[in-house]
């Protein structure tokens, strides 16, 4: 018997399946996401975030569908370089901007969030 108390994605094909999980990998280890996250989590007693499934649930994640194909290419393509060992700080501002940006963020709004990170 198998019981899950966490959340999971499921590709509507498997032909998507590694675009999908990359790309939530990317959005997921973000710092918009690490904002939101800070934002809206209930806390343990020494201020560390409690992630529960409903905190989870709510956040909001960029439609794949509607990232321009090249930038989502290139999101895909850092984050493949990343899980082989290349992960640099280039890389991780690159992707930061990438994901910033198909979240529709303003350069103001990407500075105060690099701020606040």
């Amino acid at each position: 018997m198998v019981i899950s108390h966490s959340p999971f994605l499921i590709a509507a094909t498997e032909q998507e399946e590694l675009t999908i999980l990359n790309f939530f990998c990317a959005v997921l280890n973000s710092s918009v996401c690490h904002w939101y996250l800070q934002t809206n989590s209930p806390k343990y007693s020494r201020g560390y975030n409690r992630v529960e499934v409903s905190v989870i649930r709510g956040i909001p994640v960029p439609d794949p569908a509607h990232v321009p194909a090249r930038q989502l290419r290139e999101i895909l393509d850092l984050v493949e370089d990343a899980s082989q060992g290349e992960l640099s700080n280039a890389i991780e501002e690159r992707l930061e901007e990438l994901i910033a940006d198909a979240y529709g963020l303003t350069p103001a709004e990407q500075a105060q969030l690099r701020g606040a990170a």
